[in-house]
């Protein structure tokens, strides 16, 4: 039986050199034997015209055009998953060049391991526009790097190493439907990243939904992307907000499964301090040296999740040093 694949590029004013790549990228896709692919564009309100510019130089793709027009990721997700008919969902973001062997990597496993649902590329690179600062190469984790050599999966109940993030996320058809239900019953709420905010728990939350539906979660080396980062997001001040959304989180995952609240880690204001005054004193008591704002945003971040998880206020010393430093 052959599968459906349902390619969707997820857009938001999109700069305009990395499109053009992305949908280079697309159109090079090897199709698997007897496969069936449809093209989405899920376009969030873009206002940059890249689509009157860009896209009439790729009409040999058969491009359907879904405009969702409330702004925020979230609802460009949702629309797009109620109206996608494929039996597999390739979820990638208008930074994400696709390798040309993505989808015969992907039914390959899909036919090996049935029982995963939800797969994501085992080898991630990271293509910066602009020369990167030297402590960014110590945090290229930030933008997903990864390189895998071998296939991954699990289904615990919390977040691990194995499981696929948002990069390339493809999902099983039940997966998405799952999704949904569950957003509609508000039983999960991550909103994905949304205008300047950069929590985020929406893609985690999708590859929970396979683990409910009682399967597994992985990835593969086999599925490759090329993360394209712009200059404005290799700044000090974007990755130490993005260190602070990501872990900042945890009260997505506990959401979905209770156990995960056994998983966060909590520091008593005195072990933070002491941890604070200790990666000063390494960077010579200089506030604005870049790595010791990038750990205090780690440590608040775990604090704010262990205290939201619990249901608990974050002290107002917390929230003056998040406001300080600006890591929200």
């Amino acid at each position: 039986m052959p599968i459906k694949y349902s390619i969707i590029l997820f857009t938001y004013n999109p700069h305009k050199d990395f499109i053009k790549r992305i949908l280079q990228s697309i159109s090079k896709l090897k199709i698997p034997r007897d496969a069936i692919v449809e093209y989405i564009i899920s376009d969030n309100n873009s206002n940059n015209n890249w689509m009157e510019e860009i896209l009439p130089n790729f009409n040999r793709i058969p491009f359907s055009i879904l405009e969702e027009k409330k702004q925020g990721k979230i609802y460009s997700v949702l629309n797009a998953f109620s109206k996608t008919k494929g039996e597999f969902f390739v979820c990638l973001d208008d930074d994400n060049e696709i390798d040309s062997n993505y989808l015969i990597g992907l039914q390959e496993l899909i036919q090996m391991h049935p029982h995963v649902w939800a797969w994501g590329p085992g080898k991630i690179t990271v293509e910066y526009e602009t020369k990167i600062p030297d402590w960014l190469v110590l945090y290229s984790w930030l933008f997903q790097e990864k390189n895998q050599d071998e296939v991954l999966f699990d289904n615990t109940k919390f977040w691990n190493i194995k499981y696929p993030s948002g990069t390339g996320l493809a999902i099983k058809k039940e997966v998405a439907q799952k999704y949904l239900e569950n957003v509609k019953q508000n039983k999960m709420t991550a909103t994905c990243r949304n205008g300047g905010g950069l929590t985020s728990g929406g893609d985690s939350q999708i590859v929970y939904c396979a683990i409910q539906l009682g399967k597994y979660a992985g990835t593969a080396p086999q599925l490759i992307i090329n993360h394209l980062t712009e200059q404005k997001k290799i700044s000090l001040a974007y990755c130490k907000r993005l260190v602070f959304g990501v872990f900042s989180c945890a009260v997505y995952h506990v959401e979905v499964f209770e156990e995960a609240k056994d998983k966060l880690i909590y520091r008593s204001p005195f072990q933070i301090l002491k941890d604070v005054t200790k990666e000063l004193a390494k960077r010579k008591f200089n506030f604005n040296n870049a790595l010791f704002q990038l750990r205090l945003a780690r440590l608040m971040a775990d604090a704010y999740s262990w205290y939201e998880s619990h249901g608990h206020q974050f002290p107002w010393f917390y929230k003056k040093v998040v406001k300080v430093f600006k890591l929200q």
